[in-house]
């Protein structure tokens, strides 16, 4: 039975006894108060233990929360700071991209206008020859 039915108990044994006449005052069955009174008596360490109990497991719990939240917020940080330095990674291999991309298009330019002076050039001396 647990420390607050007991004390239900008395409080019922209080309630249910015989009033006397012009007083406040009331008899009760000593017995029953004094068995209730026992294994109050009887609970009580046991409650005291599981109190304390619960009072150092929860100091514990609480740290065991701390811990692992400062886990996660470092495992969080180390995973922001690998995600910048990939985008990092990536911003510069797209500029790099680019700047490859734009010596190939300058490079085929170049190219193509060689190419067409060549032609232009052989052009004309075959011109010339048939003239």
């Amino acid at each position: 039975m647990k420390l607050t039915d007991l004390i239900e108990m008395m409080e019922e044994i209080l309630e249910n006894s015989t009033k006397l006449p012009l007083s406040s005052k009331v008899m009760i069955d000593k017995e029953a108060l004094l068995e209730v009174v026992e294994e109050i008596r009887a609970k009580l360490p046991e409650e005291i233990k599981k109190a304390e109990w619960v009072n150092d497991k929860k100091d514990s719990i609480i740290q065991e929360a701390r811990d692992e939240s400062d886990s996660i917020i470092r495992s969080a940080e180390a995973k922001y700071k690998d995600m910048i330095s990939e985008s990092e990674i990536v911003r510069g291999a797209n500029a790099q991209a680019m700047e490859i991309t734009n010596n190939a298009k300058e490079y085929a330019k170049e190219l193509r206008l060689g190419a067409r002076d060549y032609v232009e050039s052989m052009m004309k001396d075959t011109e010339n020859r048939l003239n």
